[in-house]
């Protein structure tokens, strides 16, 4: 009984100090903004290879996996950040609009702008699978992609979506912010990770394929 209860133990302690550890390097390395999504790329592998049971030291691979690519993720960070601010600018402007006086042209206005929100939240989502099975592609097919996997796996995409709540639920509350800087980024990582196994091994049959063919 004592051997399983400190085998749990263990097993706590191991997880706990992997997800507080990768929490805080991705904070750090998404702080100015435009590395989020090399920092949530990074953080994303590491606890992919951990459940693979193929996991490194964790600042040693973080900052490898970091450093991979490090271009092509800029790029698409810039992008997603620009897509997202201007869906977002214009959303809340059409809906503005809305309450001074409803018309066809500003409601369609409006729910396009949030479907183009929730289309950029969603396929923002799998841009770390891309990234941590494609090498240099072009910054057309990691959108193209991510875009196909959204729509492949439609439940595990809504549940992915829907883990976005965790960190916002902990901020939103003074007694629970603290547990933002030990988990508010890593268990949504940890839960894409969790859920998109089955398509980051899908992605490597295409990759195998893809050469076998060349």
């Amino acid at each position: 009984m004592n051997n399983k209860f400190f085998r749990a133990l263990n097993i706590f302690a191991d997880w706990f100090i992997r997800i507080t550890l990768i929490n805080i390097l991705v904070i750090i390395c998404m702080l100015p903004i435009i590395t989020i999504i090399p920092a949530i790329s990074s953080g994303y592998r590491l606890f992919s290879d951990i459940l693979r049971k193929d996991e490194e030291n964790i600042f040693k691979a973080y900052f490898k996996y970091f450093k991979e690519d490090f271009v092509n993720k800029l790029i698409v960070s810039i992008i997603v950040i620009i897509v997202f601010l201007v869906s977002f600018y214009n959303n809340r402007l059409y809906g503005n609009l809305l309450e001074t006086g409803a018309s066809i042209f500003n409601t369609i206005g409006y729910y396009l702008t949030m479907a183009l929100l929730f289309g950029t939240v969603m396929v923002t989502l799998y841009l770390p699978l891309i990234f941590s099975e494609r090498k240099n592609i072009e910054i057309l097919e990691i959108f193209k992609l991510a875009f196909y996997f959204a729509g492949k796996y439609p439940l595990r995409t809504i549940l992915i979506t829907l883990s976005l709540l965790i960190p916002y639920l902990m901020l939103t509350n003074p007694f629970t912010i603290v547990f933002f800087v030990f988990s508010g980024i890593s268990i949504p990582l940890l839960i894409n990770a969790a859920l998109t196994l089955k398509a980051r091994d899908f992605l490597k049959t295409m990759e195998v394929k893809k050469k076998w063919l060349k």
